[in-house]
């Protein structure tokens, strides 16, 4: 059901299948993973703006490329149904 919880839901909602606390780790990893890739986007387009040094400003914008990389790698590890391999490249590139 990625990027929903549940089918029609954004947020979790009681399941008996699935232990809340693991609901609740599931949904702060999406949310804070989305405010790492803001602020990492931020602080690279404010550093282009300052004329930082190009080192500095490809490591900054290494962080959300990488991110939204991940999230792809993690999209088709579950869209594969978890197979080894792809949770091994998924844990790999972390």
């Amino acid at each position: 059901t990625w990027p929903q919880c549940f089918p029609g839901s954004f947020t979790p909602v009681p399941h008996a299948e699935v232990a809340g606390i693991h609901q609740a780790v599931e949904f702060g990893n999406r949310m804070l993973t989305f405010l790492v890739v803001l602020t990492a986007a931020a602080s690279g387009a404010g550093d282009g703006e300052h004329g930082g040094r190009r080192e500095v400003l490809f490591y900054a914008w290494l962080m959300p490329a990488s991110t939204v990389a991940q999230a792809v790698i993690g999209g088709i590890t579950v869209l594969t149904g978890l197979l080894w391999w792809t949770v091994a490249i998924h844990l790999l590139v972390s």
